[in-house]
This record gives C-alpha cells, sequence and structure tokens, in this order.
C-alpha cells in the first residue's frame, strides 16, 4: 500500500470520528452533516455540474441567452471573460 493511500485512510477514520460526534451533538445522520459541510464550503455534493448543464441549455437557446445579455450572436467585443 502506498504511503498517500495509508495517509488517506488514517485520515478518512479521523473523519468519520468528527462526523459521528458532529452527529450525536446535533441529532443529524452523519450523511447530513457531511452534506452540510459540502454545501457550505460551495461542493457540489450531487454530481451535477451545473455548468455542463448551462452549455447544454445555451447550445439549444443560444440567441436567446446572447439577446438576454444585449449582445448579438457574433457580438464578442464587449464580452468580459473571467476564471475564478
Amino acid at each position: 500500500m502506498s504511503e498517500v493511500i495509508k495517509i488517506l485512510e488514517e485520515s478518512y477514520k479521523e473523519l468519520d470520528v468528527i462526523l459521528e460526534r458532529v452527529a450525536s451533538r446535533t441529532s443529524l445522520s452523519t450523511q447530513q452533516v457531511a452534506e452540510s459541510w459540502h454545501k457550505s464550503r460551495g461542493h457540489i455534493i450531487n454530481g451535477s455540474n451545473y455548468w455542463n448543464i448551462y452549455k447544454l441549455y445555451f447550445k439549444s437557446y443560444e440567441e436567446e441567452e446572447h439577446k438576454h445579455v444585449g449582445m448579438g450572436l457574433n457580438d464578442l467585443s464587449n464580452a468580459i471573460v473571467s476564471s475564478p
């Protein structure tokens, strides 16, 4: 077993203990505690990638989306692109 796997396994056991402790203090299930933590940190917990969902929508409604932001289909000169 690699060192990384050993560290992960040990850490998962520590996380289980923490989840159980928080669950007992809050009367929530460990699953609810974990989901709440993920949501509070902005993590995806349902496996949905909303950007990919939007890209499918955008592909079908591209003209309407351009109108929504006040741009023509070929008018990218005013577009602002930023990355997180």
